[in-house]
């Protein structure tokens, strides 16, 4: 007997089409899995290997098996979708069954002669419609459907697709005939649920067969919302599977957009807001599989794409909240060459322009105009940072520059960081270049936008440059930035001063940023690149930099401006950031003690040359509050002094045990009488520990020092507390046991955090600070001696005379009795020289504000600190 016989072919053909019935468990997920697997492997090999003769008798075998009642498909087409399960699984395997038949290329030469192969594919698709269309009859719904239903439906869908369904068929099913659906037994709701049903099958049958998805978009002029929903799903079931998505995602993409003005109708003049935001949707999903067509302009439907984009974005009858989600899709097209880049930074203008306020505040917070236009600067900002577009980073310009404080400030100002962080060194300074590209340019821009741009963009943008960027922005423009300094005052008519005033006031911040964040290298001496661009200008044996800098802000801070009532306030203003600028300079370059007191502290009025008259305002009356209802809250400065100083700060930081601490002020923010409020906290569960167990735990912590200090130095950090004498730029320090006090103002790197009220807003206190402790760590250490006070140091005793003349106003010795507050550490090897003009200033209740409110309570403190360094004789009591 041949080994190739029919009992073999029986066996062979009733595992493909009946496996159950010669004991296959087809509840086995392993049968399930791998079955279907080694009998295409199987009939494959016997299709393209076996010999003539028994290829014959096998296909004889088929035609029979076929033939045979409950195996012939073609006779039992339409199949129910509301049989009893079990048969259905069992019509399920018989179609598997088919389909893998067909895929050896058994099944057509097996089927009868004539139309039978070809009608088959449409018969499967109707036979699966029918059933649809039955169920929608009986009001059942796709959910009523059973899963052995839907399988059913899908085994035949699947055999349809791979046996090459015709496309009118499909189309038909998918959207009716036309005219009225009625006249051939088809509804809407039967298209709906059939499509509904067996959505993935039909999806893959659009991908696979080219032709059928721009006749699906042709359906949008007559069947919009099913033809839509139908482009919408399709995406949507390319998108969730990687493999499918790589290899059909491309080819799918690009066949809608060679079709895209197919859909014009959804983005014309006369469309609705909801055709609108479908076009928008769908162009979302397109650049989420491949979003080649927004980022090259070479793509050939690059042009409709992009001209459909700029339309939408500035369609006057849309509203804001609609194109939040236009903005979306922002950040593919923000890497196009510069000529489209124009077209769409346009376009973005006319965005603002119709649908942004002049002023954030115009719009109360919480409202839905408000929200919708802070969603779109969110936006922006993303998109910003997400590309590195400076295109963008000039279009955030002009909105939040158009006032001194936008509403929306610090999300701005952290998001120009993240931005800046992200770019490489020469896209930093490209960043930089375009804002003071905007500062400069004193006829176009009003001097409050100006001075917006360059503190609240140009230098938030350099603070967070790398050091190359930072170097390459001053070389190209520190010789513009030295001629605005030295540019002669002209007072008549007022305009043109104050403009010449916004603008000194900006480049002396330049200039102290420059001496903050470069290392001494950069700037100073001969071999300094910076250094080396400016005696490039100057003639012959002309001075180095850092000494015509210095004398520069040195003659501005100085000025005598007694009897001048033009600009008094931005003229304050301009001394106080030169006197930053100069203590930066000095601090980088100089370690001589007299030069820093000859400099930044030593008063000659003889000449009219003042520093705490031209630094503070006089005639401002201080307030301060008895009892604090709310904590402060807390602003971050940009502050530098000494990378040096910094560094050692750091290890000494690092060092120091961890803690708690409060902030002195804040002693009062919930009862005039609290003092240790660290031990009911609990939000802190190890140092809570700590203090339950000892104060001395958690760094020698004594009663008196719980409450010594309001800026407190700890390694890069100094706390202050944000009142009107406190805020400024500089400040470093070091960290001891008395540091583990009460902290109200901490530095953060190159930022120092300081609280927000009224004593903090002046605009030198944090370099004074950082000043003070560099001073009294790095240049002028107190020097010990037993039995006896330290003899004041210059700096000590400038301070001291001015704080002690009889003549010196009020607000300059409250300013220094904030500094001396700040600083109390460094002041406390000379405490015996201070507390009898300190304890006069409070017992004179000269102090601000009458009663005992915070500023008093943090003097007392002090001063109660201090009673082991030393103790208030009975002649200063008197």
């Amino acid at each position: 007997m041949s080994f190739w016989s029919r009992e073999l072919w029986d066996m062979i053909l009733l595992t493909v089409l009946d496996p159950s019935c010669i004991g296959f468990n087809m509840a086995d997920v392993e049968v399930i899995t791998k079955l279907p697997q080694q009998l295409k492997l199987l009939l494959s090999t016997l299709s393209h290997h076996l010999p003539a003769s028994q290829k014959h008798d096998l296909q004889k075998c088929i035609i029979f098996m076929l033939g045979t009642t409950g195996r012939n498909i073609p006779a039992m087409l339409p199949l129910s979708l509301t049989k009893a399960d079990r048969e259905m699984l069992h019509l399920s395997y018989l179609i598997d069954g088919y389909k893998l038949l067909h895929q050896a290329g058994l099944l057509l030469p097996a089927l009868p002669e004539g139309g039978a192969a070809v009608q088959l594919p449409s018969q499967l698709l109707m036979s699966v419609y029918n059933g649809c269309e039955k169920c929608v009859q009986d009001c059942m719904s796709a959910a009523a459907l059973t899963p052995s239903a839907k399988q059913l439906g899908s085994r035949q869908l699947e055999l349809a697709l791979a046996m090459n369904i015709q496309e009118d068929s499909l189309l038909l099913c998918l959207f009716g005939p036309p005219g009225d659906p009625s006249t051939v037994s088809m509804t809407s709701a039967a298209c709906d649920l059939f499509y509904a049903t067996f959505q993935a099958e039909i999806n893959n049958c659009l991908v696979v067969v080219a032709t059928l998805i721009p006749r699906v978009m042709q359906k949008i002029s007559s069947q919009e919302t099913r033809a839509l929903n139908i482009l919408v799903e399709l995406l949507n079931h390319i998108s969730r599977e990687n493999n499918f998505k790589k290899k059909h995602g491309t080819t799918t993409v690009n066949t809608v957009l060679r079709h895209w003005t197919l859909l014009s109708c959804l983005w014309s003049a006369t469309a609705a807001a909801d055709q609108k935001n479908m076009a928008i949707i769908l162009l979302r999903k397109l650049l989420l599989i491949d979003s080649t067509v927004a980022t090259s302009s070479k793509h050939p439907a690059f042009p409709s794409v992009f001209d459909m984009y700029l339309s939408v974005l500035v369609d006057s009858r849309t509203t804001l909240f609609f194109k939040s989600q236009v903005l979306d899709l922002l950040q593919f097209f923000c890497a196009l060459p510069e000529e489209h880049i124009t077209l769409l930074h346009a376009s973005l203008n006319k965005l603002v322009a119709s649908h942004f306020p002049l002023q954030s505040s115009e719009f109360q917070a919480g409202s839905p105009k408000y929200n919708d236009y802070i969603g779109a600067l969110n936006k922006l900002l993303e998109v910003m940072e997400l590309t590195g577009s400076v295109m963008l980073l000039q279009l955030i310009v002009s909105v939040v520059c158009r006032e001194s404080r936008h509403a929306h400030e610090e999300a701005i100002q952290d998001s120009l960081s993240r931005f800046t962080r992200q770019l490489s060194s020469d896209k930093q300074k490209l960043a930089a270049d375009a804002a003071f590209n905007i500062f400069t340019q004193e006829d176009n821009f009003q001097g409050h936008i100006r001075r917006s741009v360059l503190e609240r963009v140009c230098l938030t943008i350099l603070r967070q440059s790398r050091q190359y960027a930072i170097v390459e922005f001053f070389k190209c423009h520190l010789l513009e930035i030295i001629s605005i300094i030295e540019a002669k005052t002209i007072k008549v008519p007022e305009s043109k001063f104050e403009v010449q005033l916004v603008s000194k006031l900006c480049t002396f911040q330049l200039l102290d940023l420059m001496f903050s964040c470069l290392p001494r290298a950069e700037v100073y001496g001969k071999e300094a690149r910076i250094n080396q661009i400016f005696l490039a200008s100057r003639s012959a044996g002309s001075k180095d930099l850092t000494p015509v800098v210095t004398r520069l802000c040195f003659d501005a801070y100085r000025e005598d401006v007694r009897g001048d009532t033009i600009l008094q306030e931005l003229r304050r203003q301009c001394h106080c950031h030169a006197y930053n600028a100069c203590v930066a300079a000095v601090s980088l370059t100089q370690t001589e003690a007299r030069i820093y007191s000859s400099l930044l502290l030593q008063e000659n009025p003889a000449k009219g040359q003042f520093i705490w008259e031209n630094l503070v305002d006089r005639e401002r009356k201080y307030q301060f509050e008895v009892e604090l209802t709310t904590p402060l809250a807390k602003r971050s400065r940009f502050i530098a002094i000494r990378s040096e100083v910094h560094d050692s700060s750091l290890a000494r930081a690092e060092q120091a045990p961890s803690s708690i601490h409060y902030l002195a002020s804040q002693y009062l923010a919930d009862s005039s009488l609290s003092t240790d409020l660290s031990r009911y906290d609990f939000s802190e569960s190890q140092v809570r520990g700590k203090l339950s167990q000892s104060k001395e735990a958690v760094g020698g912590v004594t009663e008196t020092d719980e409450v010594a200090e309001s800026a407190v130095m700890k390694g890069q950090y100094v706390e202050l507390e944000l009142d009107d004498l406190n805020q400024s730029k500089e400040a470093v320090g070091g960290v001891t046991e008395t540091d583990e006090v009460a902290e109200s103002a901490v530095m953060k790197g190159q930022y120092v955090e300081l609280e927000l009220d009224d004593l903090n807003q002046h605009e030198c206190m944090a370099s004074l600070i950082g000043l003070i402790n560099h001073v009294s760590k790095s240049i002028c250490p107190p020097v010990l001696q037993e039995a006896a006070a330290p003899v004041m140091p210059a700096w000590v005793s400038l301070l001291h005379k001015k704080f002690g003349n009889p003549s010196t106003e009020l607000n300059i010795r409250l300013f220094i009795a904030k500094l001396l507050i700040n600083c109390e550490e460094a002041f406390r090897p000379y405490a015996s020289f201070w507390l009898a003009p300190l304890m006069h200033l409070i017992v004179n209740g000269n102090c601000g504000s009458s009663g005992l409110h915070y500023m008093t309570i943090d003097l007392i403190v002090v001063l109660l600190s201090w009673t082991n360094v030393a103790k208030p004789q009975v002649r200063m009591m008197a």
